[in-house]
């Protein structure tokens, strides 16, 4: 994956490699078509002027783009690429106008040519050159994602159909005398050159009214979003294209209790997430809200199981047996009772962290005890499991104090590391 920085130097540079070309090519083509008359071949020629216009206009917008941000633009020089993407279009429309206005002036009054030898050499030339420019500048733009790049790569096939279509006309114009079709064939390519502006132009406008970028990319922001532990669900997901890069914003929800420092370690993990899956991803905000899950799984250290009679063990680490039942928190329901045989219970040390991992294994959600070491609480915190003060004689009781939201939340182990 390539960094900000390194995306707009590459962007620069092929801007510039684009703008060299087509300078040195349309000052050629004017120049013979000028001689030859060539009416079709100097159109050509101004409509390569144009294309090194707009690729000035390209590598400013990258260029502006490195800028940091400063107090009057507080979120940078992105959109910048964007308005040059826009003045693109813009020339690319008044080119097209221009060419098929000659058209219908070479259709209804042709003329002779002189040099077609050097006029077709000279377009057999460019179409080459500007084909090989094609697939880099398109292998640039997908590599960093910028649309002005691809803007102009997508000229650039413009740019070989004028020059494919100058020699189709000179041969026959030369060989058959068929003065008309150089008229013809000017109108006929200007029609692509025109809707190709347009979809330029649609690109720019929408990015610059900050446009949402395309399903596939919301997709894998979201599946990002489900492969973070401790994300419970979210809403309100907004992404925005901003030249070559995205900025978003999401509401992410997470258990209640979630200390600050968590809560922010869970938010830099999504963060990390996403732009693992989507490169260009700038900035994300992430805002946690606290959402308690509907259905939780809740672990009750016993030692002896006679259902919903059970009565809670006094060490977290030391019992035999761990009741998980499965709550609806919502219609207060109990929905399922399974008991695990603690095979720690009678280990000498790290009995209470062996248990913490064991719960970690099952997906509980919730820990209730009246003794916990400190090592089996921040093992059990780290994986965003909630403990609770035990209060209540059976398992019916806590379960029922639990559903009602009486229950004390335990903000430290109830026992320290000597």
């Amino acid at each position: 994956m390539i960094d900000r920085r390194l995306r707009i130097e590459e962007g620069e540079k092929a801007a510039k490699v684009a703008l060299t070309i087509d300078g040195l090519l349309s000052l050629v083509k004017i120049t013979v078509g000028v001689f030859s008359g060539i009416t079709m071949l100097t159109a050509d020629g101004l409509h390569g002027l144009a294309d090194s216009v707009t690729s000035i206009a390209t590598w400013l917008g990258l260029f502006l783009s490195k800028r940091k941000p400063t107090g009057r633009f507080p979120y940078g020089y992105y959109k910048a690429e964007n308005l040059a993407s826009l003045l693109v279009s813009t020339f690319i429309l008044y080119t097209s106008y221009e060419v098929l206005l000659d058209g219908f002036e070479t259709f209804f009054k042709p003329e002779p040519i002189s040099m077609p030898f050097e006029a077709t050499i000279v377009a057999l030339s460019s179409a080459l050159i500007s084909s090989l420019l094609f697939l880099y500048l398109k292998k640039v733009a997908l590599r960093i994602g910028s649309q002005s790049i691809s803007a102009i790569a997508k000229e650039k096939m413009v740019d070989v159909l004028f020059a494919v279509s100058v020699v189709i006309g000179i041969l026959l114009v030369v060989y058959t005398e068929m003065f008309y079709v150089e008229g013809v064939l000017t109108t006929v390519i200007s029609i692509p050159v025109f809707y190709t502006g347009l979809l330029i132009m649609k690109d720019a406008v929408y990015a610059l009214m900050d446009v949402s970028p395309s399903k596939t990319v919301e997709e894998k922001v979201m599946q990002a979003i489900g492969s973070v532990e401790g994300v419970i669900g979210f809403r309100d997901l907004k992404l925005r294209k901003s030249g070559s890069f995205l900025f978003g914003e999401v509401i992410i929800k997470v258990k209640p209790g979630l200390s600050v420092e968590k809560a922010h370690e869970v938010a830099d993990k999504l963060e990390k997430a996403i732009k693992s899956k989507v490169g260009e991803l700038e900035y994300i905000t992430i805002h946690v809200e606290p959402t308690e899950k509907p259905v939780q799984k809740v672990a009750i250290p016993i030692e002896h199981y006679v259902g919903l009679g059970s009565r809670p063990a006094e060490r977290f680490g030391r019992s035999k047996n761990i009741l998980i039942a499965t709550v609806n928190l919502e219609d207060k329901e109990l929905m399922d009772l399974t008991v695990v045989k603690n095979p720690y219970s009678q280990d000498r040390v790290r009995a209470g962290l062996k248990t913490a991992k064991l719960l970690l294994k099952q997906g509980v959600d919730a820990v209730v005890t009246s003794e916990i070491g400190e090592i089996a609480y921040h093992t059990l915190r780290d994986g965003l499991v909630l403990i609770y003060l035990l209060e209540g004689s059976t398992v019916k009781e806590v379960l029922d104090r639990f559903m009602d939201k009486k229950l004390m939340v335990l903000e430290r182990p109830t026992r320290e590391v000597a």
